[in-house]
């Protein structure tokens, strides 16, 4: 059920892409921003887009474990150590950080703070 709720997530998230993407662009354009202005655009675009790599990754781990569990393979983990739910919620948490101190218009030590 959550590899299927990927997917549906992830097919939004390219919606949202394009449109963020249409929107900086109509706002270059229309407004002729000031540097800082326009280095924030390209910023917001570039966050947008690694967003979306992001999201395609996740969409491709869902559809590997829909493979595997349509096989009949245990979901049942026989390692813990194999669980990979840890490494997702690091790079969760990483994500959330990171995007937190980029909402606030970062200063160097928010920077650092994400990064920790």
């Amino acid at each position: 059920d959550v590899a299927s709720q990927v997917l549906i997530d992830e097919r939004r998230l390219n919606t949202l892409e394009v449109e963020l993407d249409k929107e900086a662009s109509l706002i270059i354009a229309r407004r002729q921003p000031t540097a800082g202005d326009l280095r924030l655009l390209v910023a917001v675009s570039k966050t947008g887009a690694n967003l979306e790599r992001i999201g395609y990754e996740a969409a491709r781990i869902a559809r590997t474990v829909q493979r595997v569990v349509s096989s009949g393979v245990s979901t049942r983990m026989r390692q813990p150590a194999a669980d990979p739910s840890y490494a997702a919620e690091l790079a969760g948490t990483q994500l959330r950080r990171t995007l937190e101190s980029f909402r606030r218009h970062v200063s160097m030590s928010d920077v650092e703070t994400a990064i920790a």
